[in-house]
């Protein structure tokens, strides 16, 4: 006979599974990857017209956001935050292949794609395309560029930002944010903005933490 966990055994598994520490990395990927697939400049969540008609004419048709008819939920990062910790507590270790391989079990419940052929597939195809984005993101060190700013307004840092923002929507939307609070100290005037320059307003949605 196989043997069998208690109940007492699997509430204390549970409770050694929710005591363990993520890396601040692997919380950032979490995070990144689950905004992702959230993010729309023009609020899809919050609009009549759903992709792909949403999507037609705005700067980002080719990003990842494009292939998202509806996005995923909170519950979506609570759920890969628990099987990152299930895994470091298992074999010690946490890493962003994991986070991948994982949250493809997690995507089918909890988001729905414009176009599906086979659905597994189609979100293999999309977490690659994840992967080659977050790559890129860590080669130009955007969320340090990103903090640094949020720190200190530096008129060089922004350029660089603004030339980011233009590739990565969810950059754009946090700065966005930190354009609007710039206005507001008088740092920038609303016709200097990116947001203003490209027709880019402030979603009104979850933040991204950036850390």
């Amino acid at each position: 006979m196989p043997q069998v966990l208690t109940f007492d055994e699997l509430e204390e598994v549970r409770k050694e599974v929710l005591s363990e520490e993520l890396e601040p990395d692997i919380i950032g990927y979490i995070n990144i990857l689950v905004r992702d697939l959230q993010v729309c400049i023009r609020e899809k969540e919050r609009s009549e017209v759903k992709p792909p008609a949403l999507c037609e004419g705005c700067h980002f048709i080719r990003d990842v956001c494009s292939m998202v008819k509806e996005p995923l939920s909170e519950r979506a990062t609570i759920a890969l935050t628990h099987l990152a910790k299930a895994a470091k507590w298992l074999y010690g270790k946490c890493e962003m292949d994991d986070l991948f391989s994982m949250a493809l079990w997690i995507l089918p419940h909890r988001i729905t794609l414009v176009r599906t052929r086979n659905l597994l597939d189609d979100l293999q195809g999309l977490l690659e395309r994840e992967r080659i984005k977050m790559e890129d993101r860590n080669v130009r060190r955007q969320w340090a560029l990103l903090n640094n700013l949020m720190e200190k307004f530096n008129p060089t840092l922004y350029r660089l930002a603004r030339d980011a923002a233009l590739e990565d929507v969810v950059f754009a939307e946090e700065l966005i944010k930190l354009e609007e609070k710039w206005v507001k100290e008088g740092i920038l005037r609303r016709d200097e903005l990116l947001s203003t320059q490209m027709g880019w307003k402030v979603p009104k949605v979850w933040s991204l933490k950036t850390t």
